[in-house]
């Protein structure tokens, strides 16, 4: 528990400080006044955009007390002492990315200054002490992702929820993070992953950090999806609502407010493999549509290795076909999915056939279902044969209905797969041949 005579202490002794408190420009010492610091700091907290941030970090309060100043030195050794060396220490904000050997004692005092100037002498004063005798921090990771759109917030479990991003720059949400030379109306309408986590401990001696020795751990607060991993989810998404889904940036967001995230407001550096210029129009997902993407995710995370592995190409060629420009592209990707799922590879003779046969007996609950299936398998692989002998797209006639038809029959083979945990085996194949199953 907080010594709350400690705290008192603290906030007396950053009042004071507060009455002598100048601020500067980090680099030249150039002054500005205490309203535009504000100003500055507020919008940088709150600001969607990197360069907003880095500004507001060139900005620093300067106490001009010297004695005040080192009475707050004092206060940080002494409390903090374990964990300093040559008047430096390292804390848990390493994990979103850093210097190894930390941060100057001076650099916490003037961010504990930060604190009191943004949110009061009693918060700062607090958030110290509650950081010196805490085991951990929250901080959450985002994961940007594109081809879906939602309403409104969803809870896939506790710790983790998807998030909107308005068409309204005014609501962005505090945990986005734009692109240093994008526009924020690239961010229109996409969706966050927000998983909450815990970092601990919270300070550490520099001695103790090295590249091969890091003593930082960084855990899911979710209990059920303990090691949640938005690729695999992304894959269920798109399997549950027949349209690609994928992850395009992915950033860590902290409290800037708490005492350990010196030299930070709020974020850390984002890693944007491909945030421009989404691949498809988004799915307008509902609620029920989520919720059977985390029943897919929860299936597929209790397949045994084997079975993730035969998945594999299914799953990618799948993917590719509902993203293909042309129909020679979508058809050869889609031939090579079925043949993933439903030809071992030990006899090559009437594959077509065979492929057929197979899908309408995996697919079909009766005699008539199972021969309008294999029809349509047969017409399937005809396309995919043409598709790679030709390469001609005048001579692989479908239209875009069949092509859809063909897209889902094979996400319903990968799903039937993947709520089955495990693909027909040689004896369920020589079942049906002998009609012992219906």
């Amino acid at each position: 528990m907080v010594d709350t005579t400690a705290v008192q202490t603290l906030d007396e002794l950053l009042q004071q400080a507060m009455a002598s408190v100048r601020i500067e420009e980090r680099y030249r010492g150039h002054p500005i006044s205490l309203a535009e610091y504000l100003a500055i700091q507020s919008s940088g907290r709150h600001s969607y955009d990197p360069d907003d941030r880095m500004f507001a970090g060139r900005f620093r309060p300067v106490i001009q007390d010297i004695a005040i100043q080192g009475r707050l030195l004092s206060v940080v050794r002494d409390v903090l002492g374990q964990y300093i060396g040559d008047d430096r220490l390292q804390s848990a904000k390493i994990v979103t990315g850093g210097v190894l050997d930390g941060f100057h004692v001076d650099e916490l005092v003037s961010h504990i200054l930060a604190i009191a100037l943004m949110r009061g002498t009693h918060h700062a004063a607090h958030s110290f002490y509650e950081c010196a005798e805490g085991t951990s921090v929250s901080i959450q990771f985002v994961t940007l992702i594109d081809g879906i759109r939602i309403e409104n917030p969803i809870e896939l479990s506790k710790g983790i929820r998807l998030m909107p991003v308005p068409g309204d720059v005014r609501y962005f949400p505090p945990q986005l993070l734009t692109r240093a030379h994008g526009h924020y109306t690239e961010y229109f309408g996409r969706t966050l992953i927000v998983v909450d986590q815990s970092v601990s401990p919270i300070f550490v001696h520099p001695d103790k950090m090295t590249v091969e020795r890091f003593p930082f751990v960084r855990a899911n607060v979710c209990t059920e999806y303990p090691d949640f991993n938005e690729a695999e989810f992304c894959e269920a998404l798109s399997l549950s609502i027949n349209h690609v889904v994928e992850f395009v940036a992915w950033w860590s967001h902290i409290n800037p407010d708490e005492v350990y995230a010196v030299g930070t407001v709020g974020r850390s550096a984002a890693h944007t493999p491909s945030v421009s210029n989404p691949s498809n129009a988004p799915f307008e997902a509902k609620e029920e549509d989520i919720r059977e993407a985390m029943s897919i995710y929860a299936a597929q995370r209790d397949l045994k290795p084997d079975v993730v592995q035969r998945l594999r190409v299914p799953l990618s060629r799948w993917m590719m076909s509902k993203t293909s420009k042309n129909r020679v592209d979508a058809f050869i990707n889609l031939g090579t999915a079925l043949e993933s799922l439903y030809l071992d590879g030990s006899d090559n003779s009437e594959l077509g056939y065979k492929l057929a046969l197979r899908a309408a007996w995996h697919l079909g609950n009766n005699a008539e279902e199972r021969y309008s299936l294999k029809q349509e398998f047969s017409r399937m692989y005809g396309l995919r044969s043409r598709a790679v002998h030709t390469g001609d797209p005048d001579k692989v006639k479908t239209t875009p209905e069949f092509t859809a038809t063909a897209q889902k029959r094979c996400l319903e083979s990968i799903i039937r797969i993947i709520r089955d945990g495990r693909f027909p085996d040689r004896e369920d194949w020589e079942r049906l041949v002998v009609g012992s199953a219906e």
